[in-house]
Protein backbone atom coordinates (compact mmCIF):
# COMPACT_ATOMS: atom_id res chain seq x y z
CA UNK A 1 0.00 0.00 0.00
CA UNK A 2 1.82 3.65 -0.60
CA UNK A 3 1.99 5.19 2.13
CA UNK A 4 -0.37 8.62 3.44
CA UNK A 5 2.45 10.67 2.97
CA UNK A 6 5.88 12.19 2.13
CA UNK A 7 7.04 12.38 5.44
CA UNK A 8 8.27 16.14 5.44
CA UNK A 9 5.67 17.04 3.48
CA UNK A 10 1.62 16.76 3.73
CA UNK A 11 -0.90 18.16 6.43
CA UNK A 12 -4.21 17.67 6.96
CA UNK A 13 -7.65 18.10 5.53
CA UNK A 14 -11.06 17.01 6.63
CA UNK A 15 -13.53 18.52 3.92
CA UNK A 16 -12.16 17.28 0.56
CA UNK A 17 -10.45 14.22 -1.29
CA UNK A 18 -7.21 14.24 -0.25
CA UNK A 19 -4.09 12.91 -2.88
CA UNK A 20 -2.49 10.41 -0.74
CA UNK A 21 -3.23 7.29 1.16
CA UNK A 22 -3.28 6.50 4.62
CA UNK A 23 -0.47 3.90 5.85
CA UNK A 24 -2.92 1.40 7.47
CA UNK A 25 -6.24 1.00 8.69
CA UNK A 26 -7.77 -1.15 11.12
CA UNK A 27 -11.09 -2.73 10.00
CA UNK A 28 -13.71 -2.08 12.51
CA UNK A 29 -17.81 -2.52 12.57
CA UNK A 30 -19.91 -0.37 10.30
CA UNK A 31 -19.46 3.64 12.09
CA UNK A 32 -22.72 4.87 13.20
CA UNK A 33 -21.42 8.35 12.64
CA UNK A 34 -24.53 10.75 11.44
CA UNK A 35 -24.79 12.88 8.63
CA UNK A 36 -23.50 16.13 9.46
CA UNK A 37 -25.72 19.19 9.88
CA UNK A 38 -23.37 21.44 9.59
CA UNK A 39 -19.68 21.91 7.54
CA UNK A 40 -16.49 21.80 9.26
CA UNK A 41 -12.33 22.06 8.17
CA UNK A 42 -10.24 20.48 10.50
CA UNK A 43 -6.09 22.03 10.35
CA UNK A 44 -3.42 21.14 11.93
CA UNK A 45 0.26 19.97 10.74
CA UNK A 46 2.08 17.26 9.83
CA UNK A 47 5.50 15.23 9.39
CA UNK A 48 7.92 13.12 10.36
CA UNK A 49 9.29 13.28 14.44
CA UNK A 50 12.20 14.54 14.55
CA UNK A 51 11.55 16.72 17.51
CA UNK A 52 14.30 15.98 20.75
CA UNK A 53 11.00 17.61 23.01
CA UNK A 54 11.33 21.09 22.93
CA UNK A 55 15.38 20.82 21.55
CA UNK A 56 14.99 22.01 17.90
CA UNK A 57 12.22 23.24 15.20
CA UNK A 58 11.83 20.89 12.54
CA UNK A 59 9.74 21.57 8.78
CA UNK A 60 6.11 20.58 8.84
CA UNK A 61 3.55 20.72 6.55
CA UNK A 62 0.70 22.99 7.41
CA UNK A 63 -3.07 22.16 5.90
CA UNK A 64 -6.51 20.73 6.25
CA UNK A 65 -7.04 16.45 7.23
CA UNK A 66 -9.78 14.58 6.24
CA UNK A 67 -11.13 12.54 9.17
CA UNK A 68 -12.77 10.07 7.01
CA UNK A 69 -10.11 8.61 5.06
CA UNK A 70 -7.34 9.80 7.60
CA UNK A 71 -5.81 11.56 4.70
CA UNK A 72 -4.07 15.21 3.69
CA UNK A 73 -3.43 17.63 1.94
CA UNK A 74 -1.10 20.84 2.76
CA UNK A 75 -0.99 24.38 2.08
CA UNK A 76 2.66 25.70 3.26
CA UNK A 77 5.32 24.79 5.25
CA UNK A 78 6.30 25.79 8.66
CA UNK A 79 9.09 25.82 11.16
CA UNK A 80 7.55 24.34 14.64
CA UNK A 81 7.73 22.13 17.37
CA UNK A 82 5.69 18.36 17.59
CA UNK A 83 5.79 17.45 20.59
CA UNK A 84 2.20 18.27 22.24
CA UNK A 85 1.26 20.44 19.56
CA UNK A 86 -1.27 22.95 19.89
CA UNK A 87 -3.45 25.21 17.24
CA UNK A 88 -6.03 27.45 16.93
CA UNK A 89 -8.04 29.04 13.94
CA UNK A 90 -8.68 32.57 14.24
CA UNK A 91 -11.98 33.25 12.22
CA UNK A 92 -11.79 37.12 12.66
CA UNK A 93 -8.62 37.07 10.01
CA UNK A 94 -8.97 34.10 8.62
CA UNK A 95 -5.82 32.48 9.65
CA UNK A 96 -4.11 29.43 11.79
CA UNK A 97 -1.94 29.88 14.75
CA UNK A 98 0.51 27.62 16.58
CA UNK A 99 3.34 27.48 19.19
CA UNK A 100 6.75 27.21 18.67
CA UNK A 101 8.30 25.74 21.48
CA UNK A 102 8.22 25.25 24.84
CA UNK A 103 11.00 27.40 25.82
CA UNK A 104 11.17 30.58 28.11
CA UNK A 105 10.67 33.13 25.19
CA UNK A 106 8.08 31.01 22.79
CA UNK A 107 7.71 31.70 18.87
CA UNK A 108 4.08 32.18 17.74
CA UNK A 109 3.53 31.16 14.12
CA UNK A 110 0.77 32.30 11.85
CA UNK A 111 -0.47 30.64 8.69
CA UNK A 112 -2.97 31.81 6.76
CA UNK A 113 -4.88 29.86 3.96
CA UNK A 114 -3.56 30.98 1.20
CA UNK A 115 -0.21 30.14 2.25
CA UNK A 116 1.23 32.97 3.85
CA UNK A 117 3.32 32.13 7.18
CA UNK A 118 4.21 34.94 9.70
CA UNK A 119 6.23 34.19 12.99
CA UNK A 120 5.73 36.88 16.24
CA UNK A 121 8.47 36.78 18.98
CA UNK A 122 8.11 38.05 22.45
CA UNK A 123 9.64 41.64 22.75
CA UNK A 124 13.27 41.32 24.07
CA UNK A 125 14.20 40.50 27.58
CA UNK A 126 10.41 39.19 27.84
CA UNK A 127 10.74 35.52 29.49
CA UNK A 128 7.47 33.20 29.99
CA UNK A 129 5.89 29.90 29.40
CA UNK A 130 2.95 29.38 27.25
CA UNK A 131 0.74 26.48 26.04
CA UNK A 132 -2.41 25.27 25.00
CA UNK A 133 -3.69 27.71 22.36
CA UNK A 134 -6.83 28.31 21.61
CA UNK A 135 -9.59 30.98 19.82
CA UNK A 136 -12.43 32.15 21.94
CA UNK A 137 -14.78 33.35 18.98
CA UNK A 138 -16.79 35.30 21.53
CA UNK A 139 -14.09 37.57 22.66
CA UNK A 140 -12.02 37.25 19.45
CA UNK A 141 -8.95 36.56 21.87
CA UNK A 142 -5.79 34.34 21.39
CA UNK A 143 -5.70 32.58 24.73
CA UNK A 144 -3.00 30.10 26.24
CA UNK A 145 -2.01 28.97 29.57
CA UNK A 146 1.17 31.39 30.81
CA UNK A 147 3.65 30.19 33.26
CA UNK A 148 5.76 32.50 35.72
CA UNK A 149 7.67 31.39 38.67
CA UNK A 150 4.94 28.28 39.09
CA UNK A 151 2.19 30.79 38.69
CA UNK A 152 -0.73 29.64 35.92
CA UNK A 153 -2.45 32.46 34.57
CA UNK A 154 -4.85 32.62 31.59
CA UNK A 155 -3.56 35.16 29.40
CA UNK A 156 -4.38 36.87 26.00
CA UNK A 157 -1.84 36.91 23.07
CA UNK A 158 -1.62 40.27 21.54
CA UNK A 159 -0.51 40.78 17.80
CA UNK A 160 1.69 43.83 17.82
CA UNK A 161 2.98 45.80 14.66
CA UNK A 162 6.27 44.01 12.76
CA UNK A 163 7.08 40.75 14.09
CA UNK A 164 6.49 41.07 17.93
CA UNK A 165 3.58 40.09 20.29
CA UNK A 166 2.73 40.65 24.28
CA UNK A 167 0.99 38.49 26.77
CA UNK A 168 -2.32 40.51 28.41
CA UNK A 169 -2.99 38.37 31.70
CA UNK A 170 -6.62 37.71 32.17
CA UNK A 171 -6.94 35.65 35.16
CA UNK A 172 -4.85 33.62 37.74
CA UNK A 173 -5.61 29.73 37.52
CA UNK A 174 -6.73 28.44 41.06
CA UNK A 175 -4.68 25.38 41.31
CA UNK A 176 -2.08 23.22 43.39
CA UNK A 177 0.12 22.06 40.75
CA UNK A 178 -0.05 23.05 36.63
CA UNK A 179 -2.69 23.55 34.31
CA UNK A 180 -2.60 21.06 31.42
CA UNK A 181 -5.46 21.86 28.97
CA UNK A 182 -7.91 24.95 28.33
CA UNK A 183 -10.68 24.65 26.25
CA UNK A 184 -14.15 27.88 25.36
CA UNK A 185 -17.30 27.90 24.99
CA UNK A 186 -17.18 29.75 22.00
CA UNK A 187 -21.12 30.99 22.76
CA UNK A 188 -20.90 32.34 25.96
CA UNK A 189 -16.78 32.77 25.69
CA UNK A 190 -16.90 31.09 29.34
CA UNK A 191 -13.11 29.08 29.37
CA UNK A 192 -12.55 26.19 31.14
CA UNK A 193 -9.22 25.05 32.93
CA UNK A 194 -8.05 21.82 33.97
CA UNK A 195 -4.98 21.46 36.27
CA UNK A 196 -3.09 18.63 37.53
CA UNK A 197 -1.32 18.19 41.06
CA UNK A 198 2.56 17.36 40.97
CA UNK A 199 2.77 14.04 42.72
CA UNK A 200 1.45 10.86 42.29
CA UNK A 201 -1.63 9.69 42.38
CA UNK A 202 -2.61 12.60 40.37
CA UNK A 203 -5.81 14.61 41.30
CA UNK A 204 -7.48 17.03 39.33
CA UNK A 205 -9.57 20.58 39.17
CA UNK A 206 -11.20 22.28 36.58
CA UNK A 207 -12.83 25.35 36.88
CA UNK A 208 -14.52 27.88 34.61
CA UNK A 209 -12.94 31.36 34.02
CA UNK A 210 -15.56 34.26 33.04
CA UNK A 211 -15.04 38.21 33.12
CA UNK A 212 -16.01 38.26 36.87
CA UNK A 213 -13.11 35.47 38.10
CA UNK A 214 -12.91 31.62 38.59
CA UNK A 215 -15.11 29.30 39.49
CA UNK A 216 -14.55 25.50 40.53
CA UNK A 217 -16.45 23.52 38.00
CA UNK A 218 -15.36 19.36 39.03
CA UNK A 219 -12.58 17.57 40.73
CA UNK A 220 -11.54 14.18 41.88
CA UNK A 221 -9.08 11.70 41.45
CA UNK A 222 -6.46 11.64 38.41
CA UNK A 223 -5.63 13.98 35.58
CA UNK A 224 -7.74 15.07 32.66
CA UNK A 225 -6.23 15.96 29.08
CA UNK A 226 -7.35 16.46 25.94
CA UNK A 227 -10.21 18.88 27.03
CA UNK A 228 -12.33 19.79 24.60
CA UNK A 229 -16.21 21.74 24.60
CA UNK A 230 -19.07 20.52 22.40
CA UNK A 231 -21.12 23.17 21.44
CA UNK A 232 -23.85 20.67 20.45
CA UNK A 233 -24.95 19.25 23.99
CA UNK A 234 -22.81 21.87 25.97
CA UNK A 235 -20.77 19.21 27.82
CA UNK A 236 -17.25 19.17 27.95
CA UNK A 237 -15.25 15.89 27.00
CA UNK A 238 -11.60 15.11 28.04
CA UNK A 239 -9.15 11.57 28.68
CA UNK A 240 -9.77 10.67 32.19
CA UNK A 241 -6.92 8.35 33.63
CA UNK A 242 -5.17 7.43 36.93
CA UNK A 243 -2.29 4.99 37.96
CA UNK A 244 -4.70 2.31 38.65
CA UNK A 245 -7.30 2.88 35.67
CA UNK A 246 -7.45 2.98 32.07
CA UNK A 247 -8.28 5.65 29.81
CA UNK A 248 -11.99 6.62 29.53
CA UNK A 249 -13.72 9.52 27.82
CA UNK A 250 -15.00 11.88 30.16
CA UNK A 251 -18.11 13.83 30.08
CA UNK A 252 -18.27 17.03 32.14
CA UNK A 253 -21.31 19.66 33.24
CA UNK A 254 -19.85 23.00 33.23
CA UNK A 255 -22.19 23.26 35.98
CA UNK A 256 -20.31 20.49 38.18
CA UNK A 257 -19.99 16.90 37.68
CA UNK A 258 -18.91 14.77 35.21
CA UNK A 259 -19.25 10.69 33.74
CA UNK A 260 -16.48 8.49 32.65
CA UNK A 261 -18.69 6.81 29.60
CA UNK A 262 -16.42 4.64 27.99
CA UNK A 263 -12.87 3.27 28.69
CA UNK A 264 -11.10 3.61 25.70
CA UNK A 265 -9.23 1.04 23.62
CA UNK A 266 -6.07 3.86 23.37
CA UNK A 267 -2.36 3.87 23.52
CA UNK A 268 -1.82 7.67 24.55
CA UNK A 269 1.59 9.02 24.64
CA UNK A 270 1.23 12.39 27.18
CA UNK A 271 4.65 13.89 25.71
CA UNK A 272 2.91 13.75 22.13
CA UNK A 273 -0.25 14.38 21.01
CA UNK A 274 -2.99 16.53 19.70
CA UNK A 275 -6.84 16.67 20.33
CA UNK A 276 -10.05 18.19 18.40
CA UNK A 277 -13.36 17.43 18.97
CA UNK A 278 -15.79 17.84 15.77
CA UNK A 279 -19.29 18.86 16.39
CA UNK A 280 -20.50 18.51 12.96
CA UNK A 281 -19.81 14.64 12.65
CA UNK A 282 -19.83 14.03 16.79
CA UNK A 283 -16.27 12.58 16.71
CA UNK A 284 -13.58 13.06 19.15
CA UNK A 285 -10.05 12.64 17.66
CA UNK A 286 -6.80 12.05 19.13
CA UNK A 287 -3.43 12.41 17.24
CA UNK A 288 -0.42 10.57 19.33
CA UNK A 289 2.22 8.40 18.69
CA UNK A 290 1.80 4.84 17.61
CA UNK A 291 3.06 1.83 20.25
CA UNK A 292 4.31 -1.03 19.21
CA UNK A 293 2.87 -3.90 21.13
CA UNK A 294 5.49 -6.18 20.04
CA UNK A 295 8.03 -4.62 21.32
CA UNK A 296 6.15 -2.77 23.63
CA UNK A 297 7.52 0.34 23.19
CA UNK A 298 6.51 3.73 21.20
CA UNK A 299 7.52 4.15 17.76
CA UNK A 300 9.09 6.95 17.37
CA UNK A 301 8.88 7.95 13.69
CA UNK A 302 4.96 6.90 13.13
CA UNK A 303 1.85 8.22 14.44
CA UNK A 304 -1.47 7.12 15.62
CA UNK A 305 -4.82 8.47 14.99
CA UNK A 306 -8.17 7.32 16.94
CA UNK A 307 -11.69 8.66 15.90
CA UNK A 308 -14.50 8.05 18.84
CA UNK A 309 -17.72 9.39 19.19
CA UNK A 310 -19.17 10.82 21.84
CA UNK A 311 -20.30 7.76 23.89
CA UNK A 312 -16.48 6.60 23.53
CA UNK A 313 -17.15 3.86 21.04
CA UNK A 314 -14.22 3.36 18.51
CA UNK A 315 -15.23 4.45 14.83
CA UNK A 316 -11.84 4.54 13.19
CA UNK A 317 -7.90 4.24 13.88
CA UNK A 318 -5.00 4.91 11.61
CA UNK A 319 -1.42 4.44 11.35
CA UNK A 320 0.53 7.27 9.75
CA UNK A 321 4.14 7.31 8.71
CA UNK A 322 4.35 10.91 10.86
CA UNK A 323 2.52 12.73 13.47
CA UNK A 324 -0.61 15.25 12.66
CA UNK A 325 -0.55 18.08 15.75
CA UNK A 326 -1.86 21.25 16.70
CA UNK A 327 -5.25 20.10 15.53
CA UNK A 328 -8.22 22.31 15.51
CA UNK A 329 -12.24 22.57 13.75
CA UNK A 330 -13.05 25.35 12.00
CA UNK A 331 -16.98 25.90 11.24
Amino acid sequence: MKSLLTLAVTALLLTSVASCKKDKTTPLPTSTTPTPECTATIYGYFGANNDAYYGATGTYSFGTFNSSSATSTGIVTINTHIRIGSGAYNTADNCYYTIVGGSNSPTVCKASAAGVVTYYSLPSGTNTFIGSLIYNAAANKLLVIQNDSSINKLSEIIIGSGSTYTLSAIATIPVAGYVTEIACNTSTGDVYTVGISTGVPYDYTLSRITATGATLVDSGNGAIRCLRYNTTDNMIYGLHYSSTLPYALVKINPTGGHINLADLDINFNSDYYSTCLDNCYGRYIVSTLKYDTAGSIWDETHGKIYQFDLSGALIQQDNTPGLFQGLVVKY
